[in-house]
């Protein structure tokens, strides 16, 4: 799936496709807590509003990734792809959660065959279930349901969120959310932070492999399509191969790689990792002589055709990006 240059936004479909590869857990807990952020502010003004409000300020259901749109500052909105004029009824805050959780699921379960099952962290796997399980849940519990009521935000903060049977709405599952961290006051920042870097990193990745496609055609054009060797090298690795090595090149860096035992880095209250851009961190390390990079050449001599492992050629092109500012 193609992603505009200079897209302010991307969908959470189109950072799936790209990658060929589900998202991680933490990616997870701050899409929900992200979505349920925006939910909330819209259930608001819904309900501060008279029964003229606008189609846009309906709560319905999240059909899937591409509904979910992550913006540059790690902010999340919510753009419905079938949206239309027609007016549809809204629906409730548990079936939009269970939609939520739903589509939370899917992306992590994103690309495995049917034979593979991820086992997910107890926490995550109890939201989850939580989430998918609450419209049912609440069926069964009241078969005669006040057919007029809906829980305001405001009630829903008034209720205990730590069992099942008292998640009522948005509020609850931003709560689970925040106690999902050591220190709650900084889940806003730190989800945030993870979606936004999520957006940036994915943008770099496009960036990456349209460098490595043009690359590819240049070579390809000089030596005429012919090959030496019959041998699979870095040349015929495929989009989903690149992505896979870039994912383990940024877990190398957000894991704090080091080639030399250095001062550790000053506290910080939240995860270095998710405060800065992949070039960022690599220049951290480097502006703090975390990395000593040296010049590397094989066999002796600087072969005519570089022979150059995947990751040395992400982190190559990581140090080529804009310099910090001072």
């Amino acid at each position: 799936m193609d992603i505009a240059d200079g897209a302010e936004d991307l969908s959470l479909e189109e950072i799936l496709s790209l990658y060929s590869q589900p998202i991680n857990e933490e990616q997870a807990w701050a899409v929900c807590y992200q979505c349920c952020r925006t939910l909330a502010r819209k259930h608001r003004r819904r309900n501060s509003k008279t029964s003229g409000s606008s189609i846009g300020n309906l709560t319905r259901r999240i059909e899937g990734p591409g509904d979910v749109r992550i913006l540059r500052d790690g902010t999340v909105k919510l753009h419905h792809q079938d949206s239309t004029d027609k007016y549809r009824p809204p629906n409730t805050s548990l079936e939009v959660i269970e939609s939520l959780g739903i589509m939370i699921y899917k992306a992590l379960d994103y690309s495995l065959k049917e034979s593979e099952e991820r086992e997910l962290s107890p926490p995550l796997e109890q939201l989850i279930d939580m989430m998918t399980n609450m419209a049912e849940k609440e069926r069964d519990r009241d078969p005669c349901p006040d057919e007029g009521y809906e829980a305001t935000e405001e009630e829903e903060d008034e209720e205990d969120p730590n069992t099942v049977c008292n998640v009522k709405g948005f509020r609850d599952i931003i709560t689970l959310c925040t106690s999902h961290l050591p220190s709650p006051s900084d889940a806003p920042n730190h989800y945030q932070a993870v979606c936004r870097a999520l957006y940036a990193e994915t943008r770099e990745l496009r960036t990456f492999l349209e460098k490595i496609r043009s690359a590819k055609e240049n070579l390809r054009r000089m030596e005429g399509d012919t090959r030496e060797e019959p041998g699979r090298d870095l040349n015929e690795l495929q989009n989903a191969d690149w992505a896979k090595f870039w994912m383990q090149v940024m877990g190398d860096l957000r894991n704090g790689v080091k080639l030399k035992k250095v001062q550790e880095r000053q506290y910080s209250p939240l995860p270095i990792e998710f405060q800065l851009t992949p070039y960022e961190m690599l220049m951290d390390d480097i502006r703090f002589k975390r990395y000593k990079l040296r010049n590397v050449m094989l066999n002796g001599d600087i072969p005519p055709r570089l022979k150059k492992s995947a990751h040395e050629v992400i982190l190559d092109f990581i140090r080529s990006r804009p310099p910090l500012n001072p």
